[in-house]
């Protein structure tokens, strides 16, 4: 990107996505259900060293509800962030967030669009 920063394109995108396509990997036989939910979680808290990733007594109430089995076809058309690139746009796949709660109060929940 050799233009000026507000100039440069939106990046891909990845939180939208993240939860299907490590799934996809879990689909694939690449790493199992527990180590897919970790590297979603708890790794990325400790690498950081963040207070948070777990269900421990004393952490905050950080949780996403979802659906595994859910599947669908990922639209780049449809994505909530402002960037719509991604090059998995038409992929199959399954893994739909329902909630996300952070420090036990929801902050999304798919019910309310």
């Amino acid at each position: 990107k050799k233009v000026e920063y507000s100039q440069a394109c939106f990046g891909v995108i990845g939180l939208e996505t993240a939860l299907p396509l490590t799934l996809r990997l879990v689909d694939e036989g690449v790493m199992s259900l527990k180590q897919a939910i970790s590297k979603l979680t708890s790794r990325p808290a400790e690498i950081f060293n963040l207070d948070c990733g777990t269900l421990s007594p004393g952490k905050p109430g950080d949780v996403v509800i979802f659906n595994p089995n859910k599947e669908y076809v990922i639209d780049a058309s449809q994505l909530k962030s402002r960037s719509k690139n991604t090059p998995f746009d038409g992929w199959k796949v399954r893994g739909s967030v329902k909630h996300t709660l952070v420090s036990g109060k929801i902050v999304y929940s798919a019910d309310q669009k």
